[in-house]
C-alpha cells in the first residue's frame, strides 16, 4: 500500500473511520464498497472483476450466492439493503445476466434509488466481449474493470469565463452517477493552488479522469499549471474543446488525445453526449 498523496508507505486502517489514512501526510482513503450484480452462470469471469476489484487496498466488493435463502421474498430483502448500503454498483453485463430475474430486479432497483437522489456509481462489464475463454479475455476484463472505475471521479477544469460551459456538464455528469469536482467549489478563503493540488492528487490516484475546458486561442497559467499537474499525477486527460483553435497553445501530450467537441449552441445536448461517450469508453 503507498499513499498516492505523498508516497509513503505508512498506511494504517481506521475502523472508526472506516478509511485507511497515511500516518505522514494524515490523507484519507475512505473504503470503496462495491455490490457486483452477476449471474451464477458468470461465476469464472466474475471472479476476476471481483479479484481486480480488490486489488486496490481500499475497494470492498461483495460477491456471492445465497444459498442459504430460500424465500424469494427473503433473498430480495436482503439484496435490497446491500446495494443500499454501497456507493458503487457494478453490472457484470452477459447473455445468461439479461436472462435472470434477480439481475433484472437488481437493476430496476438501482435506477429507482438514482431517480430518488441517492448517489450510486454504475459501472457495466461486457462480459462476453470474447467468445473464447482465454488471457486476451482476462486482459480485456482488467482493463475494463480498472478504467471504468478510474473514470467514474472526474476532475473538471475551466476558466472563469467558461463557467457556464462547466456548470452545465458539472451538472450533467453529476445526474449521471459521476464524482465531479471543479473550481468553482473552492472557497474564497482557500489556498487557491494548494487546494486545487490536493483536489487533482484525490482523483488521480489510480488515474482518475481530468476533463480541461478549452475555448480560447491563449490559456493562462493558472490553467496550464493544472493540466500539467493532472499530468504528473497520472491522470487520464480528456480536453474539452469548443474550437480545434483552442488547442494551438496545450501541451504536446494533450494534443495527442482525442478532443471531446463541444457546441455552445446546444450545451444541453452536448453534455449528453459527453456522457454517452463517457460511457461507452
Amino acid at each position: 500500500m503507498q499513499c498516492y498523496n505523498c508516497d509513503s508507505k505508512r498506511l494504517k486502517y481506521n475502523a472508526e473511520r472506516d478509511a485507511y489514512i497515511c500516518l505522514d501526510c494524515h490523507y484519507e482513503y475512505p473504503k470503496q464498497y462495491f455490490f457486483i450484480s452477476h449471474s451464477h452462470l458468470d461465476i469464472e469471469k466474475v471472479r476476476i472483476v471481483r479479484n481486480i476489484v480488490e486489488e486496490t487496498f481500499f475497494y470492498e466488493p461483495i460477491l456471492f450466492f445465497l444459498k442459504c435463502l430460500s424465500e424469494e421474498s427473503e433473498i430480495n430483502n436482503l439484496i435490497r439493503r446491500e446495494i443500499r448500503e454501497r456507493v458503487w454498483f457494478i453490472y457484470c453485463k452477459s447473455e445468461n445476466a439479461e436472462k435472470s430475474k434477480f439481475v433484472s430486479e437488481e437493476r430496476r432497483y438501482i435506477e429507482q434509488l438514482i431517480k430518488e437522489g441517492d448517489p450510486k456509481k454504475i459501472l457495466t462489464i461486457d462480459l462476453d466481449r470474447f467468445e473464447i475463454w482465454d488471457d486476451e479475455c482476462l486482459d480485456d476484463l482488467r482493463r475494463q474493470v480498472s478504467y471504468k472505475i478510474r473514470k467514474a471521479k472526474i476532475f473538471l477544469s475551466g476558466e472563469h469565463k467558461d463557467i457556464a460551459i462547466a456548470s452545465v456538464l458539472h451538472d450533467r455528469l453529476c445526474r449521471s452517477g459521476y464524482d465531479v469536482w471543479w473550481d468553482r467549489d473552492l472557497s474564497v478563503s482557500s489556498i487557491w493552488m494548494d487546494e486545487i493540488e490536493q483536489k487533482i492528487k484525490e482523483r488521480s490516484y489510480k488515474d482518475g479522469l481530468f476533463l480541461p475546458i478549452f475555448t480560447g486561442e491563449t490559456l493562462s497559467r493558472a490553467m496550464l499549471a493544472e493540466v500539467e499537474r493532472a499530468h504528473q499525477n497520472n491522470a487520464l486527460i480528456m480536453p474539452i474543446v469548443t474550437d480545434p483553435r483552442a488547442l494551438a497553445s496545450v501541451p504536446p501530450y494533450v494534443k495527442e488525445v482525442q478532443p471531446f467537441f463541444v457546441d455552445v449552441n446546444d450545451l444541453e445536448h452536448s453534455a449528453d453526449l459527453l456522457v454517452k461517450a463517457l460511457d461507452e469508453m
